[in-house]
C-alpha cells in the first residue's frame, strides 16, 4: 500500500502536543476565561484535538508542513514541560490522595474491599459505598433518571444529599447505580485496597511511570516528544482525579498498540484494557482493522479471545449474576451531561436516543474510513473517542485518551506503515542506525 509523504517524527510529536495543549485550555474554568469564551474554547477544544491528532497519524501532512523544523532542543523543552506537569501532578495526587472530584475512584475501591471481604462488588450501591470509604456525601455523584429524582431536571446539590442520606438510613440506594466497570477496574489494586488511597494511588502513579518508560524505550529517538504529549495528558487526569485506577485500563491499550508487532503480546493487553473499563471498547474495531493487515491475526485474535474468556469466564464463576449487572449499568437511564451537541440542541425534549443515534453514526463513519481507507485507520484509532462530542453524556474524561494513545500510534505507525515508491529517504532517516538500508518494505520487516 502506498501512501503519501507523511509529516516527520518531531513534526507529529509536536502536533501531539499542541493537541494536548489545546485540550488542557479546554478544561478550563470557565469563571478563568469568561462565560463565552469559555463555553466557545469547551465546544471546538475537542474538535480542534482531534484534528490536530488525526492529522499527526494520518496521512496527510496538512499541519506537517511547519514554517520551521523542530530541532532537539524544542523536543527538550515540550519533553521537560510535559514531565514537570506530570511531576506537579503526581507530587498533588500523592499529597491528598483522597477523591474530590469524581465517583469513580471511591467506588472502584469499595468495589475491591468488598472483594477481599468475601461480598458482591455489583450490589453495593453508591451512597453505601462513600460511607464505607469514610469520604462523606460531598463528592459528585452519578444520580439515575428515577425516583426519588425529577427525570427531565437534574438535581440540585440539596435533592442529591438528601436522597443520599435517605439511602444510607434504609440501604435501597434509589436514584443512584451500582458499580458498572468491568471486574479488572478493581482487581487490578486489590493488594493495596485495604491500605486506603494513598496506597491505591501510589500504584496508580508507578504503573503510568512504567507506561512511560517502555513507550519511550520503543523509540528511544523520538523519546521526548511521547514523554512530552504522554506527560501532559496524563498530568491533567490526575490533578483531576488523583490516582484513579480508570488509567490503567488506558495504560494497557497505550502498552497494546506500542507493541502492535508482537500479536500476542499485544493482544492480551487488548484484552486487559477491555476487561478493565468501557471507554477502551470503542478503539478496538480500529486496533483490529490495522491488526488485520499486519502479521500474526490468527494467535492475535485466539490470544485475544482467550484472554476475555479467562477474565469473563473467571469472574463469572465467582459471580454467577456478573453479565446481567454489567448490562443493567450500561443500559441505566442517566441524565445528560458534558459539553457538546448536548449543549446546541433541547436535549430534554429530544431524548437520549437522538445523542445515541448521533454518537453511533459519527463511530461507524470512522469505523468506515478506517476500513475503506487504511491509511486512515491508524487516525480513527487515535481519535475515536472524539465521538463523545455527539454522546447524551460527553464529560472531559472521554477525550483524554486521545492524548494518551496519540504518541503510542504516532510510534507504531512510523515503524509498521509502508512509505510510497521515492519516499525511502524519509522512512530511512526516522529508521535506528542499525535497520536494514535496502528498502522501505526491507525497513518494514525489520521491526517484526
Amino acid at each position: 500500500m502506498n501512501r503519501l509523504t507523511r509529516p516527520d517524527a518531531p513534526a507529529r510529536g509536536l502536533q501531539v502536543f499542541l493537541g494536548g495543549l489545546l485540550l488542557f485550555l479546554f478544561t478550563t474554568e470557565s469563571g478563568v476565561l469568561g462565560h463565552w469564551l469559555a463555553a466557545g474554547t469547551t465546544l471546538l477544544a475537542p474538535l480542534a484535538t482531534a484534528i490536530i491528532i488525526g492529522n499527526a497519524c494520518g496521512p496527510r501532512p496538512w499541519l506537517g508542513r511547519l514554517p520551521w523544523r523542530p530541532q532537539p532542543r524544542h523536543a527538550t523543552t515540550c519533553m521537560l514541560i510535559g514531565l514537570l506537569a506530570l511531576g506537579l501532578a503526581m507530587v498533588t495526587a500523592v499529597s491528598n490522595p483522597r477523591p474530590t472530584n469524581g465517583d469513580q475512584f471511591t467506588t472502584t475501591l469499595c468495589a475491591a474491599l468488598d472483594t477481599l471481604h468475601g461480598h458482591d462488588p455489583y450490589r453495593t450501591g453508591e451512597p453505601q459505598c462513600l460511607r464505607e470509604a469514610g469520604i462523606g456525601i460531598d463528592v459528585d455523584v452519578t444520580p439515575v433518571r428515577t425516583a426519588p429524582f425529577n427525570p427531565a431536571v437534574y438535581p440540585t446539590d440539596a435533592q442529591l444529599k438528601a436522597a443520599e442520606r435517605t439511602d444510607l438510613a434504609d440501604g435501597t440506594s434509589a436514584g443512584f447505580p451500582r458499580l458498572g466497570y468491568p471486574p479488572l477496574s478493581f482487581i487490578a489494586i486489590l493488594p493495596f485496597a485495604e491500605l486506603g488511597f494513598g496506597a491505591v494511588t501510589g500504584w496508580v502513579l508507578l504503573l503510568v511511570l512504567l507506561t512511560l518508560a517502555l513507550v519511550a524505550r520503543r523509540d528511544p529517538r523520538h523519546a521526548p516528544w511521547h514523554l512530552a504529549s504522554m506527560g501532559l495528558g496524563f498530568a491533567w487526569f490526575i490533578f483531576a482525579f488523583q490516582g484513579d485506577p480508570e488509567i490503567l485500563a488506558f495504560c494497557a491499550l497505550i502498552l497494546a498498540v506500542a507493541y502492535l508487532d508482537r500479536p500476542i503480546l499485544s493482544a492480551i493487553l487488548v484484552g486487559l484494557a477491555l476487561c478493565d473499563n468501557q471507554l477502551t471498547w470503542f478503539a478496538l474495531p480500529a486496533y483490529l482493522l490495522i491488526a488485520a493487515r499486519q502479521p500474526g491475526l490468527r494467535p492475535r485474535l485466539i490470544a485475544l479471545g482467550l484472554t476475555l474468556v479467562v477474565v469473563v469466564a473467571g469472574w463469572s464463576l465467582y459471580d454467577p449474576a456478573y453479565i446481567g449487572e454489567q448490562w443493567a449499568f450500561v443500559t441505566l437511564p442517566l441524565y445528560p451531561l458534558g459539553i457538546g451537541l448536548i449543549d446546541l440542541l433541547p436535549a430534554a425534549r429530544l431524548g437520549s436516543g437522538v445523542f445515541d443515534l448521533a454518537f453511533i453514526c459519527t463511530l461507524l463513519a470512522g469505523y468506515t474510513l478506517a476500513w475503506r481507507r487504511p491509511e486512515w485507520s491508524w487516525a480513527v484509532l487515535a481519535v475515536c473517542w472524539v465521538a463523545f462530542w455527539m454522546a447524551w453524556r460527553n464529560i472531559t474524561p472521554y477525550y483524554l485518551p486521545m492524548l494518551w494513545l496519540a504518541p503510542a500510534v504516532a510510534l507504531v505507525q512510523q515503524r509498521l506503515t509502508p512509505v510510497a515508491a521515492g519516499n525511502e529517504s524519509r522512512a530511512l532517516d526516522e529508521a535506528p542506525p542499525n535497520a536494514p538500508a535496502t528498502s522501505a518494505t526491507a525497513l518494514r520487516r525489520s521491526f517484526r
